[in-house]
């Protein structure tokens, strides 16, 4: 029989919180403005469907957005609302307050 936690995880897996943390860290990450799922599957080895419902959650949280626009390959690209507001420009704040939206 294995060993897992109350979380249904195995004993070395990193906690919801702790896997929240490396989601945000790699969507702050400076080298980029924004990223696919498969960027932070890669940069922090967690498995896709973990990183997809975490960014799920953290985007109804209204922590996390999704750009209006994909990427050169069609998926979707996310940051956080604090990466973001880092990262743009002023005039970029400004249409995006103009509009109501993410540019």
């Amino acid at each position: 029989m294995r060993d897992v936690n109350l979380l249904g995880r195995e004993p070395d897996t990193p906690t919801v919180d702790k896997v929240k943390k490396i989601i945000i860290n790699a969507l702050e990450n400076k080298n980029y403005d924004w990223r696919t799922i498969d960027g932070i599957v890669r940069e922090t080895t967690l498995p896709a469907e973990e990183v997809r419902d975490m960014i799920k959650k953290l985007a109804e949280d209204g922590i996390v957005v999704r750009a209006p626009y994909t990427a050169e390959n069609g998926t979707n690209i996310y940051t956080t609302r604090k990466h973001y507001h880092e990262t743009i420009g002023l005039l970029g704040r400004l249409i995006s307050a103009l509009t109501d939206r993410i540019i």
